[in-house]
């Protein structure tokens, strides 16, 4: 694989401006990849039975990283998933679904007159740059989406780390 100098990911108006196009399940797709960084293959295959309504919970039998995770939902997320309908799949692609996920979404960006953005780039990126842009530190990162090493991170988004290092040595400095 390539270096990658500059990610992508969508502004924050993206969102519900293409999920206003969206079907329900798709909705909640979105928002679930983009709220908890995790992997679309982590989304895929799950069924109704792996989304616990009264804990706010969504269990991955197995990550990319072989494990098994619960996942605790945001909260806003949780409405969303109680209005899937309920089908074999929770979020209506069952494991080999992702052709279809990003069919639907370019569907809906075309709709709301956006640029489409993958799964990967409105999900884990959006994510990961959300997260140190907000002053989290790249092992917090790490720990809360999944990621198996520190070392991915820090060649994709180390640079937001050390912006937030400068800005905060800069306003010690300012007190002296």
């Amino acid at each position: 694989r390539s270096e990658r100098t500059h990610i992508e990911i969508p502004p924050d108006s993206w969102y519900p401006s293409v999920t206003e196009h969206m079907r329900p399940t798709t909705r909640a797709l979105v928002y679930f990849l983009t709220m908890h960084g995790r992997r679309l293959g982590d989304a895929l295959g799950r069924r109704p039975g792996d989304f616990d309504p009264a804990q706010g919970t969504l269990a991955i039998s197995r990550t990319k990283n072989g494990e098994p995770l619960t996942v605790d939902l945001h909260p806003r997320l949780v409405p969303l998933m109680l209005e899937l309908p309920r089908g074999k799949w929770l979020f209506g692609s069952g494991p080999n679904g992702a052709s279809n996920v990003r069919r639907d979404v370019r569907q809906a960006c075309e709709a709301a007159g956006m640029d489409y953005y993958a799964p990967h780039e409105f999900g884990r990126h959006a994510f990961a740059t959300r997260m140190l842009r907000a002053g989290y530190s790249l092992q917090y990162v790490k720990d809360a989406g999944g990621w198996k090493t520190i070392e991915v991170l820090s060649k994709l988004y180390g640079h937001l780390e050390r912006k937030e290092w400068t800005a905060g040595v800069h306003l010690v400095g300012d007190s002296l």
